[in-house]
This record gives C-alpha cells, sequence and structure tokens, in this order.
C-alpha cells in the first residue's frame, strides 16, 4: 500500500482512504464501476474462473418509472420507444464480462412490467400472458429482447 501510496503521490493523485482496500484477488470481489470482479463459476461446466459479473445497475426502477400507473394515456408505442432505448443504453455499457443472467433478468423485468401496463391500459383483468405473450410483445410491440450482441469489440484470448 506505501508503494502505491509514493507511485500516485509522484504524479499528485490522492488516494481516497475511505474507498480504497486491499484484498486478495480472487478470493474477496469487489466492485467498479457496477462490475462485480471476482471469482465467477461456469454456467455448464465445472470450475470457475477470475472475471467481472455485470450489475443491472439500477434497470428495473428505470423501467418501473417508464410503465407507470399514471402513464397509461401514453400510446402503446412512445412506451416501447422509450423501454428500448433505456435497455439498449445500459447494453451499450454493459456488454463485457458475464451478462447473461443480467439480460434474463432484464427481459423479465420489461416483459412484466409492459404486460402489466398494457393490462392497466386495455382494462384487461385476467389472462394477461393470453392478452399479451412474449411473442407479441416482441414481434408485434418492437419491444427488444437482450441478448449477447457483438458490438465488434476485442475479445480476451486465454
Amino acid at each position: 500500500m506505501l508503494a502505491v501510496e509514493r507511485y500516485l503521490s509522484g504524479m499528485k493523485l490522492p488516494i481516497n482512504k475511505r474507498k480504497t482496500r486491499c484484498l486478495r484477488c480472487p478470493d474477496d470481489a469487489f466492485e467498479l464501476l457496477e462490475y462485480l470482479i471476482g471469482r465467477n463459476y461456469r454456467y455448464r461446466r465445472k470450475g470457475s474462473y477470475i472475471g467481472s459479473l455485470a450489475r443491472q445497475g439500477g434497470r428495473s426502477e428505470q423501467i418501473s418509472g417508464l410503465t407507470e400507473k399514471r402513464s397509461v394515456g401514453r400510446p402503446t408505442e412512445a412506451v416501447v420507444v422509450d423501454l428500448n432505448r433505456a435497455i439498449t443504453g445500459w447494453t451499450k455499457y454493459f456488454s463485457l464480462g458475464q451478462i447473461s443472467p443480467v439480460y434474463r433478468t432484464v427481459n423479465y423485468h420489461a416483459e412484466m412490467r409492459l404486460r402489466r401496463w398494457l393490462c392497466l391500459k386495455h382494462r384487461v383483468k385476467t389472462g394477461e400472458y393470453v392478452c399479451f405473450p412474449d411473442r407479441r410483445l416482441h414481434c408485434d410491440m418492437g419491444l427488444l429482447l437482450l441478448t449477447r450482441m457483438d458490438l465488434g469489440l476485442p475479445r480476451a484470448m486465454a
């Protein structure tokens, strides 16, 4: 720690003692820019690796805000465009690391909230999956379905 302080003081960069800590990676994980960096476990195979796991980063609150009950008077197309804009911005930031679990969570939350909003708008009390199945939300209304997209970013080779 002293060597790091000495090095950074030469560049006139102070260390924030409140935020700085020493840890042993991969046993201790740390969060950096809404990524959790530490030991990750493979989904289908045995074993682990050191890598990053994307956090949801407040996306649920933003999606919920766009599909509030008070916005039922808005056109459906405008709500879907706003949802897609919010989701697209988030995916451009979180495109590296282990993102599939978070993408599934965001997909589920966006579908559930849009489906609930449509039921309120059209005064449907039951059968929300029958009236608004996933296929209708994505194909007919144009809601984005998050998948791992190749954005032309370099990949690490091990």
